[in-house]
């Protein structure tokens, strides 16, 4: 499989985990956040959506973008460190989050609520497990691509 279509594959896995971990904390109340997607703006005649309530196909670009980004990240981190003679174990999906998330507040600091905006190893376990989601992704398409690779070269 091509990365672009992994981290297409580990976006749109991770914001069904994301979606189904609110829903699980907040008992289906909508999770709603601002879009600066023009076009969804204009379809839909407002800039919220709930971003817990849509599949990742009908997120607004932006949000689409979010999660890409988180997957392109995760998936990245895992490559470079499984080369290393480490194993994918839950200290490595710790590790690996600790890197999501920093990037993550890089990114998106402007927004992010007090506790979001606290080092990894401070986070409540309820906002870890969101970083988790997407290495536990990447993890899981690491080793699929890695056995397609296999199988090409054995034929």
């Amino acid at each position: 499989m091509e990365k672009g279509a992994m981290f297409l594959e580990i976006a749109k896995k991770a914001h069904e985990d994301l979606s189904r971990h609110y829903h699980d904390l907040h008992n289906d109340i909508p999770h709603m956040k601002p879009t600066e997607d023009k076009e969804w703006i204009k379809k839909y005649g407002t800039d919220r959506v709930d971003i817990a309530g849509v599949d990742y196909f009908s997120l607004p670009s932006d949000w689409q973008r979010e999660r890409l980004l988180g997957a392109k990240i995760a998936l990245e981190a895992v490559i470079g460190f499984a080369k290393e003679p480490l194993s994918l174990d839950s200290s490595f999906v710790e590790k690996i989050s600790e890197i999501l998330h920093s990037r993550w507040l890089d990114r998106n600091n402007l927004r992010a609520d007090e506790t979001q905006k606290l080092p990894y190893a401070q986070l409540p376990e309820s906002e870890k497990e969101k970083d988790r989601f997407f290495v536990r992704r990447a993890i899981e398409a690491y080793l699929i691509g890695k056995q397609e690779v296999v199988f090409d070269t054995a034929r």
